[in-house]
Order: C-alpha cells, then sequence, then structure tokens
C-alpha cells in the first residue's frame, strides 16, 4: 500500500540536465542510507525488503537488527515493492511524471533487472496476490497487470484517468485500488472494475488494505478513514480532526479489529475495534522536527505481532508486539546543521534538539556530547583542537576548552535565532543571527557587544579575511567592515547563504535558485558566475584556490575545478538537504544535513563518467525556462541534435498533463516555445521532453501570480 502524494513524488524526483559525474560519497549516518523509505515488503519474520529515492533498496535477514544496502541499478524513486518468495520479488516507480519501472529480482536482491513495463508513467504500487500474477498502478488510471511473473505487462481499463496510489488484492480476483477522489473494485481480475466516488479533487486514496472477504479499510491523505463491510461495495468514512495539517500517509491491519495508520508528522494511531476508535501512541516520539516523517506501515506476514513503519531519514521502526513498544531499527537521526573538523581525524557536527556530535576517527563513528541545551544549534567553529564555539536559537552560545567534553553556556544577552559564528583570534569573535544582529567579544566570550550592522536582515553566514576586514551575506544583500565591525556597510551587490574565501581577495556566495556568485576584490563588488539550480545551496567550501563544492537541498552537491568558471552537479547518493560540507584535505570531504545525514568522500567526490545522461545529451538538450518564475508567460528552449518525433508536455503537480506544446516530428536545430499560464493557478509546473517516445528529460517552473 503507498502512501504519498504525487506532488512529493514529482518534487523528489525531477530530472535535472546537469548530471555529469558518478558520486563517490558514501553514507556515514545514518547506515546503510538516510534516504526516504516509501515501502517495504516481508516474506517472513526475518526477510524483508524497502524501498525508496534514488533508486534505494535495503534488506533485512534478522527481522530488522541489521540493514544492508543493495544494488537496484536505477536511481529513479522506487514508491513500491513486493515478494512473493525469499528470492523473487518486485519493485516500481519512475521519475517525474514518467518512465514506469518495474524492476525484479530472483535471487534475493543481488541482482535486479528491468521487467519491461511498457508503460511511460509513474508507477506508485505493485501487489502480488498470487505466485504468478501480479498488479501495478500509478499515474494516469493505469493499471497493469501480468499473468506469467513479470515476463509481460498488460494494461487494463480502469474507467478513469485519475493517479492510482495503492492497490491490494484479497486473491488473484478479489481487488481494490485507491484513487483520486475514488476507490475502484474489481471481483474478475481486472477485466472490470467499479469506481465508488468518494469526495473531491485533493481526496487522494493513499492507503488501501483488503482484511478478508468482507472488510477492508483505506484512508485519504487528508485524515479520513474508509471502511467497508460488505467487501468493497459500500463505504463509510470519519475523519481525524485532531490532527489538523497532518496527511495520513498508511495503514495496516492484523485483523478485521486491529490496525494502525502512521501519518506524516510521525504520528502513530491504533485501534481495537476496526476504526470507531483511534488512539495516538504515546510511546514513540520522532528525534526531528519534520515533514515526512513516516510514508508506510506493513505487517510482516497474516499470524505475524510484527509490524514495520518506514520514513524519511531512512528510518524504520518496529513493533513485536502489535504496538506495546516500538523501537527504532535505523534512522530517526536528528537534523544537522554545520559540520567542522579540526583535524583529519576530529571533527564535529551540531543541529536540532541541541545535538552536538563527534568523531576521532575521521567519521568511522560519531559520539553525541552533552551540550546541555535542547535548542537548535547552527553555527560552528572551533580555533584549535581544544577551542570552540557552538551558537543557535534563543541567543546560544556555548564553548568547550576540552575538545568537548563540556560544553559551557556564555551570556549573550539577547534570546534570538543565532545562526553562525567566526572568530579571528584566541579571544575576538563575531556572532550573527535574526534582525541583523551582530555580537562581538575581545574577551574569549566572556562578554558579547552589539554591533550595528545597518541591516534588519536575517544574517546567514560571516567570513573574515583578517582581523579587520570581515563580510556577511543576507539573502538579499552582504554587509562589510574594514575595522573589525565598528562600522558596517551595505553592500550594492552580493548576497547568498554561505561565504567563503580562498584568499584576501577572492570569495564565493552560494544561496536561493542554486546561485554562486564571487569577489575578486574581497567582498566589494560580487558578479553572477552563470550557474544555477531550482534549488537553494546552503553551504560552500573551497579547498585550494580552483576547488571548491556547494551543496544544498534535495541533496545537491556541485564541485568546480577551475575557481567557479564552470560547476559539476554530482550525482548525489542522497536525496535530503544538505546543511553543511567541509573538507580536510583534496581528497576527503564530508557533508551533514536533514535527518542525521552525514557524507563523507575520500577521492575529492567524483569519478568522471560518460553515463546515460552525457550520451543522451548529445541527443537532445533542455534548457530552463526564462523567465522563472513566470506571470503569465514563458519560453521553453530545447536543442535537437538529430530528426526525430519530439513532444513537449507541460504537467501540474499531480501529474496531470495540463498542455501538449509540441507533438510532431522535427528537424535537428534550436527551438523556442512559448507557454501561457493565464488560465493556471500558482504553483510548481513541470515540462517534459520526449525524443521518439522516450521521455529524455523533464524540468521544474513556478507560476507565480
Amino acid at each position: 500500500m503507498k502512501n504519498f502524494l504525487t506532488f512529493l513524488i514529482l518534487t523528489f524526483t525531477a530530472l535535472n540536465s546537469m548530471v555529469y559525474s558518478q558520486s563517490n560519497w558514501f553514507w556515514q549516518q545514518p547506515v546503510p542510507t538516510g534516504n526516504r523509505l516509501y515501502a517495504t515488503s516481508f516474506v517472513n519474520a526475518q526477510t524483508g525488503y524497502s524501498v525508496g529515492t534514488l533508486g534505494t533498496i535495503i534488506k533485512t535477514t534478522n527481522g530488522g537488527v541489521n540493514w544492508e544496502q543493495q544494488t537496484s541499478n536505477t536511481n529513479v524513486v522506487l514508491s513500491g515493492v513486493d515478494f512473493i518468495n525469499t528470492n523473487t520479488g518486485f519493485a516500481c516507480g519512475g521519475v517525474g511524471a514518467g518512465s514506469g519501472l518495474i524492476i525484479k529480482t530472483t535471487n534475493g536482491g543481488l541482482n535486479w533487472n528491468n521487467s519491461a513495463s511498457g508503460i511511460g508513467v509513474y508507477l506508485h504500487d505493485i501487489n502480488f496476490p498470487t505466485q504468478r500474477i501480479g498488479y501495478a498502478v500509478g499515474l494516469s488510471g493505469v493499471i497493469l497487470k501480468t499473468t506469467n511473473l513479470g515476463q509481460n505487462w498488460i494494461t487494463q481499463t480502469s474507467g478513469t484517468g485519475n493517479a492510482l496510489f495503492s492497490v491490494s488484492f484479497l486473491d488473484s480476483l478479489n481487488g481494490l485500488i485507491g484513487a483520486n477522489q475514488s476507490i475502484l473494485r474489481t471481483t474478475n481480475g481486472g477485466i472490470n472494475w467499479s469506481i465508488y466516488v468518494t469526495g473531491g479533487f485533493f481526496d487522494q486514496i493513499s492507503g488501501i488494505q483488503y482484511i478478508d472477504s468482507l472488510h477492508a479499510y483505506g484512508i485519504n491523505a487528508l485524515t479520513y478513514f474508509f471502511k467497508s463491510t460488505d467487501g468493497g461495495i459500500t463505504w463509510s468514512d470519519s475523519g481525524f480532526y485532531s490532527l489538523e495539517s497532518d496527511l495520513l500517509r498508511s495503514l495496516a491491519f492484523k485483523d478485521a479489529n486491529t490496525g494502525f495508520i502512521v501519518t506524516d508528522f510521525g504520528k502513530i494511531l491504533e485501534t481495537t475495534n476496526g476504526g470507531v476508535y483511534w488512539n495516538h501512541d504515546s510511546i514513540f516520539r520522532p528525534n526531528y522536527n519534520q515533514i515526512g516523517i513516516f510514508f508506510n506501515i506493513t505487517k510482516v506476514d497474516n499470524d505475524s505481532t510484527d509490524f514495520f513503519i518506514v520514513g524519511s531519514g531512512g528510518t524504520v521502526v518496529k513493533t513485536t508486539n502489535t504496538g506495546e513498544n516500538w523501537t527504532t531499527s535505523t534512522g530517526n537521526k536528528k537534523d544537522l546543521t554545520k559540520n567542522f573538523f579540526t583535524d583529519d581525524n576530529t571533527g564535529y557536527c551540531v543541529g536540532f534538539d541541541g545535538i552536538i556530535q563527534k568523531t576521532t576517527n575521521a567519521g568511522t563513528n560519531w559520539l553525541t556530547q552533552n551540550s546541555g541545551v535542547r535548542k537548535q544549534l547552527n553555527g560552528l567553529f572551533f580555533l584549535n583542537s581544544n577551542t570552540g564555539y557552538v551558537c543557535g536559537d534563543t541567543g546560544i552560545i556555548l564553548k568547550t576548552t576540552n575538545s568537548g567534553d563540556n560544553w559551557n553556556r556564555l551570556n549573550s544577552n539577547i534570546g534570538l535565532m543565532l545562526n553562525e559564528t567566526f572568530f579571528t583570534s584566541i579571544d575576538t569573535g563575531y556572532v550573527i543571527g535574526i534582525q541583523g544582529k551582530i555580537l562581538k567579544t575581545t574577551n574569549a566570550g566572556v562578554n558579547w557587544i552589539e554591533q550595528i550592522s545597518n541591516s534588519a536582515n536575517e544574517l546567514k553566514s560571516i567570513y573574515f579575511l583578517d582581523k579587520n576586514t570581515g563580510v556577511i551575506c543576507t539573502e538579499i544583500r552582504t554587509i562589510r567592515t574594514t575595522n573589525g565591525g565598528t562600522n558596517w556597510t551595505v553592500q550594492t551587490q552580493g548576497r547568498g547563504y554561505d561565504i567563503f574565501f580562498t584568499n584576501l581577495f577572492t570569495g564565493y556566495t552560494s544561496g536561493s535558485g542554486g546561485k554562486i556568485l564571487k569577489s575578486t576584490n574581497a567582498g566589494i563588488n560580487w558578479f553572477d558566475l552563470g550557474f544555477s539550480l531550482f534549488e537553494t545551496l546552503n553551504s560552500i567550501y573551497f579547498v585550494s584556490n580552483t576547488i571548491g563544492f556547494s551543496v544544498g537541498d534535495d541533496g545537491k552537491i556541485v564541485k568546480t575545478t577551475n575557481e567557479g568558471n564552470s560547476w559539476i552537479l554530482i550525482n548525489s547518493i542522497s536525496g535530503n538537504t544538505n546543511k553543511s560540507v567541509f573538507f580536510t584535505n583534496q581528497n576527503t570531504g564530508y557533508i551533514a544535513g536533514d535527518f542525521g545525514t552525514l557524507l563523507k568522500t575520500t577521492n575529492g567526490g567524483t569519478t568522471f563518467i560518460k553515463n546515460q545522461s552525457a550520451i543522451l545529451n548529445s541527443d537532445y538538450e533542455l534548457y530552463q525556462n526564462y523567465p522563472n518564475p513566470f506571470n503569465p508567460t514563458t519560453n521553453i528552449t530545447y536543442r535537437i541534435n538529430k530528426t526525430g518525433d519530439v513532444k513537449l508536455v507541460v504537467f501540474d503537480l499531480l501529474g496531470k498533463e495540463i498542455e501538449t506544446l509540441i507533438n510532431k516530428k522535427q528537424s535537428l536545430g534550436l527551438y523556442d516555445v512559448n507557454f501561457m499560464g493565464s488560465n493556471l493557478p500558482s504553483g510548481v509546473y513541470f515540462y517534459s521532453l520526449y525524443l521518439n517516445q522516450n521521455l529524455v528529460e523533464t524540468k521544474k517552473s513556478l507560476l507565480t501570480k
């Protein structure tokens, strides 16, 4: 059963044309992965699989005590998985609004091969009620059926063009599908499907389960529980009005009475009377303040009391006693905001809920230190192996003089969010935060004096070139001092989330829209390097005058080897937001981010390859629309290098086709197409380029009114 809204899948899986290199980063925390997990299937009480973003597949053979990562041979989102026996299983998914992928293993996941679906739309869920018969469902009302263990897939007539999210079969003939605005039912193996209309446009049945010949249950994302006691012919519904803006993601029942629902905010709801009453489990609490915490709950088998929950950050939560206790199997880590290394082996990271972690063996192990606070920590700076400072929410400033064995709270005299700290000497340092706050100490943190920034903006990052010259970046402008902060001047140029200088003159900022700016005169003037992404780049770090890295949202990692003149987008192993990057030498680097993400590279982060994307780029190029954001019109430009059938289609967040802009044979050349959004609501839209009936690339655009 699948349990998420289509727009989340689309948002996290849109293709990007700048993937030129293979990633050589690996997970240090969580292990084996911190990627979002969407679905789980257990063969028995010991052996199970979970799938998720970037082609992630993990397997356990000891009931979830340990998990190991498998090679799926794909980097698209996998949102459905079902195993028939210990050797044979299937997973489904896709990328953006297209490329319906089904992969198959016959040796317990040692190898995964494409089981050609023959369809070009995203597939949400897959279910095998027998050893040979299986069903997969997806966007645009697509239902696929196989009767020969996936050798062939045949499209069935669903009777709807709406997205299909979840599928559950009681046997080879009787099945249910959760769809947008409806529940579909068959009693003859999909030859015919009847449709029960459930509600309005956003009524997406994200989870469905056939319990027995009479009982069936479903949920929609907008906190409604659906129940049938006549085998799915008629349905009643009831709402969870106390969940406010939470979303129901998935459900799993042990029998007709006892079952669970998991939510986007990490809640576990339990019923023992078939959904008449629901209790909120008060034992388990997520370790992070995020959305998209849980996505799926699965019962191990018909007679078991074991249930597994999976979600963001590689989280796997387990009960072996039908919910009396829940324990974390892997994941469930706190968000990390900053990392810093004092030498090749010793490093620190800070983040949500006062967490400070330390490694003394180059990240092989990370141990939690006692910060003495429970607020978010943002800034981290060490002067030497012993002395370091941390700053964070409510004016928190912490100091250690013994490598983090003890952290002492200093008096900042303010109660606002502090974002970053930087020291120019053992005595002199600065802390910056929201509302243009700058604090300076000249006595190693004993006293802090507020400086006048001349800016009311949130101050994001600070860097001093020497004891007098410093630059602070905001999302709007940089501010600069040449006298140790006695005066700060708002610059007419420069902006960003993070700032780094390679020498007294050359500096870089990274920020929203994936923009990277450069200064060659100590931060007085800044110019755009011409690189951009849809995602924000949160951190930037240079290991030399020529080699630098920047990391950001959706796991983005970019690298330059020529002083920022060009940037390579690295095919990341993580889909989580990267918050901070730090290198100890040209080869060894670390990334910290959401859900406790800790990544490491020991070879400079990249291996150049002639990969599939590069091969495809020899035949086409799809450019970012301009302007973007737009209102109400924008231009989409693409280039094709050989004659072929070209199709350019615009989709909304739900994967619904909005308009086909081009659908004809075209010769090689550069083409420009106008897209008019005057009749559309504000929001994110995707445009996909097809070449000879194959989806080759998808990009995002933003309509603002």
